[in-house]
């Protein structure tokens, strides 16, 4: 029998193969916009995922004070979209150990293609377990001197006692046994000797060349690769701050000159001199002054908190001994003024195996 031959049979088998090919075609399309739909979802969590870690790294790189019990901020200024970052204090500060916070960064992809209007922006989560490292330093006494130092005169106070009363008692000065001109690394005109502390006199290395390797200062990254951020780079007095409450951070950069402080530059915070330092009149400083060259002059001074001089050794410069002339000087060690002066340079240090993906939302 021959059914094709029968009249009427062509169109039914004609609209069977049709229904057959868009029923394949449909299914094609459909797997094909499955797929599509998944590799832009792929691409936009791994986008999303970059974003948020990228904005976890700028918050952690960035934050230069110890946030308080909770703090929420969002950085909008990312390439792909917007950050929330939430932080949660897990435990304060105290004897035990430092300050532990939990960083969550929440990262919403706005650039990222999506499949059709119905979907989502792309929304993906990290966040680190970290404590809060406070800026500071390794002080030795109230005055360290990489070249010695001579004090004309037995009159004024040069104490490592800690005028805070927080810390234990430092030298009274640091120096080395010999100072770069030959003479004793500490030496004085009158009876007795001015530093008190303990010891009254620390002796660092036999000479500067030891001392300087022995004083934790990284002082070519400070001068040289912009390792402190100032507030205020000057070359001479000219543009000196006149309001001190957040206690600036200034840079000096008189490399090769001697900058000449009076009373009008009288302050607080982190004092940096590339240079060589003349204090005149009744200059007064609280906080920590790290002086490249020699520091000297006449009159009375005060410095409370903690000085640092000699430290173009580091550089490979000659530097001459200091040589504090006649005057009542009041040097003395303030452990209180030494943090706020470095806390601008706090920042959150991440622990080990303490990072997760995906952190659950608060």
């Amino acid at each position: 029998m021959h059914f094709a031959n029968r009249p009427g049979t062509a169109l039914p088998l004609a609209v069977l193969w049709m229904t057959i090919i868009a029923v394949g075609a449909a299914a094609a399309v459909n797997r094909l916009s499955a797929e599509r739909r998944a590799q832009a979802n792929r691409i936009a969590e791994v986008d999303t995922f970059a974003l948020a870690q990228a904005g976890l790294d700028r918050y952690l790189a960035t934050e230069t004070q110890p946030p308080g019990a909770s703090h929420t901020t969002t950085i909008t200024d990312l390439d792909g979209g917007t950050v929330e970052i939430t932080v949660h204090r897990l435990r304060e500060a105290d004897d035990d150990g430092p300050a532990l916070y939990a960083v969550r960064a929440r990262a919403v992809n706005t650039s990222a293609i999506r499949y059709d209007a119905a979907t989502g922006n792309a929304v993906r989560s990290v966040a680190r377990i970290v404590t809060w490292v406070s800026g500071s330093m390794t002080v030795q006494s109230a005055w360290t001197s990489i070249t010695g130092i001579h004090k004309n005169g037995a009159s004024g106070t040069i104490t490592g006692t800690d005028q805070c009363g927080v810390q234990p008692m430092v030298a009274g000065v640091a120096v080395p046994t010999t100072a770069v001109n030959g003479d004793p690394g500490y030496s004085q005109n009158g009876a007795g000797h001015v530093p008190r502390g303990d010891p009254d006199i620390l002796h660092i290395g036999a000479n500067a060349n030891e001392a300087a390797d022995l004083v934790n200062i990284d002082w070519d990254a400070i001068v040289n690769a912009g390792a402190i951020a100032a507030d205020y780079v000057l070359t001479s007095t000219s543009g000196w701050p006149s309001n001190f409450d957040d206690w600036p951070t200034i840079y000096v950069n008189n490399a090769g000159g001697t900058i000449s402080l009076g009373p009008g530059q009288s302050g607080k915070g982190l004092l940096v001199i590339r240079g060589n330092a003349t204090l005149n009149g009744s200059f007064s400083w609280h906080g920590v002054v790290l002086v490249g060259g020699v520091m000297g002059g006449n009159g009375n001074q005060t410095i409370h908190g903690a000085v640092v001089t000699g430290l173009n050794v580091k550089l490979g410069e000659t530097v001459a001994r200091n040589s504090l002339g006649n005057g009542t000087k009041d040097f003395r060690y303030n452990s209180c003024y030494v943090v706020n002066a470095l806390a601008g340079f706090g920042g959150f240090s991440a622990m080990s195996n303490a990072w997760a993906d995906n952190w659950p939302e608060w």
